[in-house]
């Protein structure tokens, strides 16, 4: 499957709280890629587990996973909408952590292409 191709899958099923399939695809691309470090991909496959992880109530796993994506776009400069996404992403693990009520999970803009 092309890149572009994975890229759908992976905002669909992110966006539809399949966040395990939506991992499964961006780290695809991130392997497309070459496994870069820093790589865009490689933080929104962390994005993508840890809130997996949240989904099936490990707060702690999730912290952890969300501390790497961190990590990798703290330096990173690409779209607005990723730090919207890490903010909220943030917020819901904070939340977690402190009451196991339930909470809406972020969404990432429609793109047909990847960024």
């Amino acid at each position: 499957m092309e890149p572009n191709a994975r890229w759908v899958e992976f905002t669909k099923s992110f966006n539809e709280g399949k966040f395990y399939e939506a991992h499964e695809a961006a780290e695809f691309i991130w392997a497309a890629r070459g496994y870069q470090p820093r790589d865009m991909y490689r933080g929104l496959t962390q994005i993508a587990v840890s809130l997996e992880h949240l989904k099936k109530g490990n707060a702690i796993g999730a912290r952890r996973v969300l501390d790497k994506a961190q990590g990798i776009f703290r330096l990173y400069q690409g779209p607005a909408w990723i730090g919207v996404l890490l903010e909220r992403c943030e917020s819901i693990v904070q939340m977690r952590e402190n009451s196991p009520a339930a909470v809406e999970f972020p969404k990432i803009p429609w793109l047909s292409e990847p960024p």
